[in-house]
């Protein structure tokens, strides 16, 4: 459980350090916004900042920012999940 909550802080900061690269130029947005949940739930309410503190909730993401986040996620729980299973393995046989 520990695993998978770090695991989203972590695409958290992944997703606000792309936010930064394209609000910078660096990378390019490709669409922007990909969606708008600033009428749900804005980010300077304080659920809003709260959540974007821990989980880098942006209430207007663009697509890269977005698959950053996205790909962070698949890429480290296949990663945990692979040595979660060689890690059974072991200890079964």
């Amino acid at each position: 459980m520990t695993n998978l909550l770090l695991l989203v802080f972590a695409a958290g900061l992944v997703g606000m350090g792309f936010h930064e690269l394209v609000e910078a130029g660096i990378i390019p947005p490709l669409i922007t916004p990909l969606y708008n949940l600033s009428a749900v739930l804005a980010e300077d309410s304080g659920v809003g900042q709260f959540l974007k503190a821990l989980l880098g909730y942006n209430a207007r993401p663009s697509f890269s920012e977005s698959l950053a986040y996205l790909t962070f996620l698949v890429l480290a729980s296949f990663g945990l999940l692979v040595k979660r299973r060689k890690r059974i393995a072991v200890s079964g046989a």
